[in-house]
């Protein structure tokens, strides 16, 4: 932990994940609970706590309301009451050990989606449409001083972009972007919904897509983002907080040529870059930390902990697990594993992590340090 007497640069990441973006907030939740009713206040406003927010695709609609004041509890409805409009028919559960059955399910998926997302993309429009209203990255920055960016894919240019508030100066074209138009784009997943039309630079029909296929996790730029907001001598603290993925990768491999059908039609593909990314992101800063404090740069990054879901729970937490039963289970985990974190931060044995989470939580509304 730091020992610099100047205030950390405070900044929260948050990773993509489809529904499980529901395990995320309750994990925020529950931290927010705990350190709100330890200061005797009911004001649960986390993005106070923060002067950067970053996320991709789901991560990204949680960062926008998170910077937006918007509250966690109706971000968590958001999930609970609009994700089975958005994923009306998910993905069936394939592999090769599993019974004819489930092989033929996944099969008439996708026959059915031959030639059209696995689902539209209107109910999650919708959704964002009437929570962030017409927001804008630069109403957002004027009203809460609080930096935000977004990523996502250009689909024409096939190149990252990252949406993002005035935070810095002269970067200042997205001030008139809607904060809904960024996060749709920012959570068109491939196969799972189309592509986010949307209206940029006045222009209308730019066509983008997930976030995810460059930065899943967004920790590494939301240091890179930190860094150029911070003076030289100022540390830098980032707190980043997963989905609680499934566990991955494959038994031994037997076949080495494979087809359409070994790659499940593409899906196992986006998986598989979608979590070598969080990984590569998530190595490339620890190296680069050590870079920097080499340099005299400080830098402090907690990976909030994630119990992994066993196997029976795992066909449950899929990128499109819109059931009542998997949202049960999402808000379970991560309401445990927000309370496991919260134990970092309790006597007697208050760890380095705990003492980052307790001075940034203080700067919640009603703990009088802003």
């Amino acid at each position: 932990m730091s020992t610099h007497t100047e205030e950390p640069l405070r900044v929260l990441t948050i990773e993509g994940g489809g529904m499980r973006g529901l395990y995320t907030v309750s994990v925020l939740h529950a931290l927010a609970k705990r350190f709100a009713k330890e200061a005797k206040t009911e004001d649960i406003d986390i993005g106070k706590c923060f002067d950067l927010v970053v996320g991709t695709s789901t991560g990204a609609i949680l960062a926008t309301a998170i910077a937006a004041g918007i509250s966690l509890e109706r971000i968590k409805e958001l999930y609970k009451k609009t994700g089975p409009d958005i994923f009306t028919d998910p993905v069936p559960i394939y592999e090769r050990t599993r019974k004819l059955q489930h092989k033929i399910q996944f099969w008439c998926w996708v026959r059915r989606h031959l030639c059209r997302a696995g689902n539209s993309n209107h109910a999650l429009q919708s959704a964002l449409n009437e929570i962030f209203g017409d927001q804008t990255f630069g109403k957002l920055y004027e009203k809460r001083n609080i930096g935000l960016c977004v990523s996502a894919t250009a689909f024409l240019q096939h190149q990252p972009r990252v949406f993002k508030t005035p935070h810095l100066e002269g970067k200042d074209r997205d001030n008139g972007l809607l904060l809904a138009d960024a996060c749709l784009a920012s959570s068109a997943a491939p196969v799972y919904l189309p592509l986010a039309s949307i209206t940029e630079d006045d222009i209308p029909e730019q066509a983008y897509t997930d976030g995810g296929l460059w930065a899943n996790d967004p920790v590494l730029l939301g240091l890179i983002e930190g860094l150029a907001m911070s003076c030289e001598k100022r540390p830098i603290v980032i707190i980043s907080v997963g989905t609680c993925a499934p566990p991955v990768g494959n038994q031994p491999v037997i076949k080495f040529d494979r087809g359409i059908i070994d790659w499940r039609g593409g899906i196992s593909v986006l998986e598989l870059a979608m979590s070598s990314q969080g990984k590569s992101a998530r190595y490339a800063v620890t190296l680069l930390v050590e870079q920097l404090k080499r340099l005299g740069k400080h830098v402090d990054i907690v990976r909030c902990q994630e119990h992994k879901p066993s196997s029976a729970q795992a066909d449950l937490m899929q990128l499109d697990s819109a059931s009542k039963k998997a949202l049960n289970l999402m808000e379970q985990l991560g309401n445990r594993d927000g309370q496991e974190i919260y134990r970092w931060c309790q006597p007697p044995d208050i760890d380095e992590r705990g003492k980052l989470f307790i001075e940034t939580f203080k700067r919640m509304p009603g703990n009088g340090v802003r």
